[in-house]
């Protein structure tokens, strides 16, 4: 083996040690984020949630318990039914 075909040889074993740790540091930090996507969305529907709650006793639909009793459904001109308890 000559010199140059030595160092070719050299060089891209470096080449390939570089891009297996850029490799492992993307999944690594794949993971991470994966696992903050997954807690940012749980917070999501729990905000989500609490909004809905909030919309409701606005609305008047929620007891002095704060227990939902029971919901309203919208019309098409935006007033409630009778299927709903305002308290």
């Amino acid at each position: 083996m000559t010199k140059f075909e030595y160092y070719k040889m050299t060089l891209y074993e470096s080449e390939i040690i570089k891009n297996e740790r850029r490799l492992k540091t993307l999944l690594k930090t794949n993971i991470m984020l994966s696992l903050d996507n997954k807690r940012l969305n749980t917070e999501n529907i729990r905000i989500k949630e609490q909004l809905e709650v909030l919309q409701l006793k606005n609305h008047g639909f929620v007891g002095r318990d704060r227990k939902i009793r029971t919901i309203g459904i919208l019309c098409d001109n935006d007033q409630y039914e009778n299927q709903g308890v305002l308290n």
